[in-house]
Formats: C-alpha cells, structure tokens, sequence
C-alpha cells in the first residue's frame, strides 16, 4: 500500500503494538512471570492488532480524499477486501472467545 493509506495502517500497527506492550506485556513483566503470556496475546493481542491497523488504514484513506478530489484513485481490490473482511472476523472471533462470549470450538 502506498501515499497516506499505507501511512495510516503502518501508524496503526504501530499503535495496536504499543497497546499489546502496554496492556499485555508490561504487566506480566512487572508481575515476573511470562507463563501465561501466550493465550492474552492470541486473545487480546491480534484483535488489538487488526483494529489497529483497520483503523489508521481507514484515517489515512480519509486523508487521501480530503486531500484529493474525494474520489479514490486505487479502488481496493477483491482479494484485499476479502482478506481484511477475514481478518476482522477472525479477531472479533477470537475476542469473544477468549472473553468467554462463545464457547470453545469443538
């Protein structure tokens, strides 16, 4: 990805990884046990991520058409749609099923 949504996603990358470290990481580390580092990540960590990302993508994608004449020069294609359309499902998944909102796959 390039021009500002590209920026956007890398900054909210960026951001969802200064949560994780901040909210997952830095307390394990002040407690002196990283045992049970490994379930928080998978549950909290990538959602963080993926929100993360989806939104500075979506930031710097309101920036390029304020910037431009409101219409998009690249349109997404079907393949990225359809990745970030999984992707999303995928986190918002795995954060009800590791709050307990759903049960455990069988």
């Amino acid at each position: 990805m390039r021009g500002r949504v590209g920026l956007g996603a890398t900054i909210g990358v960026s951001v969802g990884l200064a949560l994780v470290g901040l909210l997952i990481l830095l307390p394990r580390a002040r407690l002196g046990s990283f045992y049970e580092v490994g379930d928080p990540l998978m549950v909290m960590g990538v959602p963080l991520l993926v929100v993360g990302l989806a939104v500075g993508a979506v930031l710097g994608m309101a920036l390029e058409q304020r910037r431009g004449a409101g219409v998009l020069t690249h349109p997404p294609r079907g393949g990225v749609l359809i990745f970030g359309l999984v992707a999303c499902g995928l986190a918002v998944w795995l954060f009800l099923w590791g709050t307990g909102l759903l049960g455990t796959p069988r």
